[in-house]
């Protein structure tokens, strides 16, 4: 069994993949204990991966199920004992490859939890090696920790034993991915070791205001609704307020278009999760 399974959703990249398998390939690592798995989401062009005969890259495609479906899938037919989620525009940090196959030989965690740097800022959240589950959840629901899963491996019988996966076709998967993981774990390690590059791109939905935000709705009534979740009504509160409200408002504000606040309070569910998330503190 390889030690690592690197999991990448890719849909009409190949610059941006060609660029992460670069940063793979730069790298001295143990190439036998690690796989690529790259699912093509539905994309339109032809890849070449011939220049990377010396990375074990399994290529599978898929019909358009959004980027979930595709880490869902990479995760039913990855076989190694950690699995690790990044995205085809990002870079993974010199060095990092190594470090995950050394730290993971001496841990039996759940999750392993690292620092990642952005494209033009510094290192998005500090992780101190001290940090316990209770806080990172907290810093997780108030948006003041990296809630994609590129900075976290994960091992892969933890997510099967407890039927974890990634919401599909919904943006806004990876808040829900993260706070059920972690409220879930049982072990979980903190490096302050930074491990990977999020490439800032203009025209993704991070920069521009687009109307799947919308659904942030669904994927917070989710959490609300997953039974025996081991998290306080704090989490719940900043998980409404944070990801809900403050986040999604802000980003409507920006858009200067106020027709979008009308539509967001006509949200399909919107009310439903209101009294739901009130009903946590009555």
């Amino acid at each position: 069994m390889n030690d690592l399974d690197i999991i990448i959703p890719l849909y009409n990249d190949p610059l941006g993949i060609n660029r992460l398998l670069d940063s793979v390939e730069d790298q001295t690592f143990d190439r036998e204990r690690v796989k690529i798995y790259i699912i093509d989401d539905g994309s339109d062009i032809e890849y070449d991966f011939s220049p990377y005969q010396n990375l074990k890259i399994i290529y599978k495609k898929q019909k358009n199920g959004k980027q979930g479906k595709a880490r869902n899938y990479g995760t039913e037919i990855s076989s190694a004992e950690y699995i690790w989620f990044c995205d085809s525009d990002d870079v993974i940090n010199k060095g990092s490859i190594q470090l995950i196959l050394d730290d993971i030989c001496y841990t039996n965690s759940d999750i392993l939890v690292y620092n990642a740097e952005c494209s033009d800022r510094e290192v998005f959240y500090e992780i101190e090696n001290s940090e316990n589950k209770e806080e990172y959840l907290n810093a997780l629901s108030r948006n003041r920790a990296i809630v994609a899963p590129w900075n976290k491996l994960y091992k892969r019988r933890f997510l099967f034993e407890n039927h974890i996966s990634f919401p599909e076709r919904l943006s806004y998967e990876d808040l829900y991915h993260s706070i059920i993981t972690v409220s879930k774990s049982n072990y979980i390690t903190f490096s302050d070791k930074c491990i990977y590059k999020y490439i800032v791109n203009a025209g993704s939905t991070t920069n521009t205001f687009d109307e799947r935000i919308f659904d942030v709705i669904e994927v917070a009534e989710s959490i609300l609704l997953t039974k025996d979740l081991n998290i306080n009504k704090e989490v719940k509160k900043n998980i409404f307020l944070t990801h809900v409200f403050k986040y999604t408002l802000l980003r409507i504000y920006k858009s200067n278009n106020i027709l979008l606040l009308f539509k967001f309070f006509n949200v399909k569910n919107f009310w439903k999760l209101l009294r739901m998330w009130l009903g946590n503190f009555s």
